[in-house]
């Protein structure tokens, strides 16, 4: 189904009675659920990823508009072909520009398949004042994805009035319904020690309640970073993503680069994996190389398996043995 027909579908839905016999309802032609990135931002849908400070909340969305204005599929997933507009009033421009340019290194060939814009107003609220602008900038640019960041700059009112934060959403729905467009709020948490979840974040419920799909951030252990999809009201729940960001000289400069780890349906160790890698394949006592582990445990990037070796090294369950050697103790 177009897009053109799609809007027909749309139009004609919300003109019958809401009153309906099933047989009617069944009839009807729908699109399927579908994603800007699959799994994880419903298409035509405000969305959420929420985290505490310095948890890559920013960088990912960064990567995230790199790969789709390449035409890649991120951390292992696909991305919808489109033009990207980036609302952001949380980074400088400095930070844009040297994290852009980073992030671009990464890619084999520096030539943009799709168009993404970065626009970094003074002022600018999604507030009755502002929504012609906000328009304008989506009629002219027809983006499939624009992402505000974050989420409290460009609020007015009690973040924990459900009126006042049910009003965003409002406000927004008219270009979605129009313009198909999908919108990603980059939003905080409460302040706790812990990890974060569907109930740390910030504000009113109806944040959560109004999104079709939430996903929390959290860093975990040997500085790998957790996506978890806490809301998914197009279907089952995406299996969380592991990653983690990597400085990498290459010819043309330094580059930043976002690394699938692996992707998990229960709670992540990456310990764990290795360990039970080791116990199935070295004997007690027999000695072995990191490149084994490396080989064997091919989904996971060879940081993160060279930091777990470390870790099982200093809980006792492998020793070292020279660099890059081991052997099994236990």
């Amino acid at each position: 189904m177009t897009d053109i027909e799609r809007n027909e579908v749309d139009e004609k839905q919300k003109k019958p009675s809401t009153f309906r016999s099933l047989e009617e309802l069944i009839a009807l032609d729908v699109p399927e659920p579908s994603y800007i990135w699959d799994g994880e931002i419903s298409e035509n849908e405000q969305n959420c990823w929420a985290g505490h400070p310095n948890v890559t909340k920013s960088l990912l969305c960064h990567g995230l508009i790199t790969s789709i204005a390449h035409g890649d599929d991120f951390l292992g997933r696909k991305t919808k072909k489109g033009t990207v507009i980036l609302i952001d009033k949380e980074s400088s421009i400095n930070t844009l520009v040297s994290r852009f340019k980073r992030l671009n290194r990464g890619f084999e060939k520096s030539e943009f398949k799709h168009k993404a814009y970065v626009y970094t107003p003074q002022e600018m609220k999604v507030i009755p004042a502002d929504m012609l602008k906000i328009a304008q900038m989506v009629e002219k640019f027809k983006p499939i994805l624009v992402i505000f960041d974050s989420f409290s700059r460009f609020f007015e009112g009690d973040e924990n009035s459900s009126a006042d934060v049910r009003r965003v959403f409002e406000l927004l729905k008219p270009l979605m319904d129009k313009y198909r467009v999908t919108f990603l709020f980059i939003h905080h948490c409460v302040k706790s020690s812990g990890k974060v979840n569907i109930f740390s974040l910030r504000g009113s419920g109806d944040l959560i309640a109004s999104c079709g799909s939430v996903s929390v951030l959290n860093r975990l252990q040997n500085g790998v970073i957790e996506l978890e999809q806490v809301k998914n009201r197009n279907g089952e729940l995406s299996k969380k993503i592991v990653f983690r960001v990597d400085d990498v000289e290459t010819q043309k400069g330094k580059s930043l680069k976002i690394n699938l780890v692996g992707e998990y349906a229960n709670e992540f160790n990456i310990d764990e994996f290795v360990n039970e890698w080791i116990n199935k394949n070295i004997e007690i006592n027999q000695k072995f190389k990191s490149g084994a582990v490396y080989g064997g445990l091919e989904k996971f990037d060879e940081n993160s398996l060279r930091d777990s070796l470390k870790s099982l090294s200093a809980k006792g369950k492998i020793f070292e043995n020279g660099k890059g050697k081991w052997i099994r103790k236990s």
